[in-house]
């Protein structure tokens, strides 16, 4: 019985941590293999974080074979774009093809020559390897084709892109009066799911934050102009909101997704 339950234990951990970060259910195994002959048993806590580290580091290396590359670990003067939180880098979900990096770049240069105070915030990306490698809960997420962004607010005056929610996501700009509302729409139709991110989220939010309107409407604006960028999905009330029906590569995702009316996502 202490067998049984202990490969189900490992084999839980190999799932949870393969769904989180795709390579910790290998280090797993690795650290077990490492631990049954490691002369020094008190240390044998040490031997998975260990190993993750190892292998985190190499992982800029070991993805460029399929065509990922690691987003920026924090902004920079010369690159304002950051995480939401460490767990998108440490999970390696932060992950995309080369051009898809080079257009969020450019965008982000942009935005902050005309702002200093607009640095970009990237939620989750993708994972470094494989096509079809699902990143949950994401539908798609599973090429290095796509992005989340975090919307800007306004807290105290102040102007910052980190999301007032613990992952980034499920704060959202409510559908108004008069306004399409898609989520009720969605519910409506039996899609239980489409706004479910913001009940998981509620008790993580912080107080105090407004969305800056002005400013997200800059930054979905100028991805919409790039050119190697083939779709955007926002909320269709926020299309309407801030004035961007002009764009046609702003599109609906559809019910079987959740609401984006609390990020931007962008794709090739």
């Amino acid at each position: 019985m202490k067998l049984l339950f202990s490969i189900l234990g490992h084999t839980l951990m190999f799932v949870v941590l393969t769904v989180l970060t795709q390579v910790g259910g290998i280090v797993w195994l690795l650290s077990l293999i490492v631990i049954k002959w490691w002369p020094g048993k008190p240390y044998r806590w040490f031997v998975f974080p260990g190993l993750y580290l190892i292998v985190w580091v190499l992982l800029p290396l070991l993805a460029k074979p399929f065509g990922r590359v690691p987003l920026p670990l924090r902004a920079s003067a010369e690159v304002p774009l950051q995480p939401q939180n460490a767990f998108i880098v440490l999970a390696n979900r932060h992950y995309v093809r080369p051009v898809l990096k080079k257009e969020t770049f450019a965008v982000a240069q942009r935005l902050q020559a005309d702002n200093p105070d607009m640095i970009l915030t990237y939620l989750d990306a993708n994972f470094p390897f494989i096509n079809g490698f699902p990143l949950l809960p994401h539908r798609s997420h599973n090429d290095g084709k796509k992005l989340d962004l975090a919307f800007f607010y306004q807290r105290k005056g102040e102007l910052t892109s980190r999301a007032p929610a613990l992952l980034g996501y499920g704060r959202c700009a409510e559908p108004q009066g008069g306004e399409r509302d898609q989520p009720q729409r969605c519910a409506n139709s039996g899609y239980w799911q489409y706004s479910l991110l913001p009940k998981l989220a509620w008790p993580f939010r912080r107080s105090g934050y407004t969305v800056d309107e002005e400013a997200t409407r800059k930054m979905v604006r100028a991805f919409a102009r790039q050119g190697t960028i083939g779709k955007l999905f926002l909320e269709p009330h926020l299309k309407t909101r801030w004035r961007l029906g002009q764009y046609n590569k702003i599109r609906f995702h559809g019910c079987a997704a959740v609401r984006h009316d609390d990020h931007l996502h962008i794709q090739l």
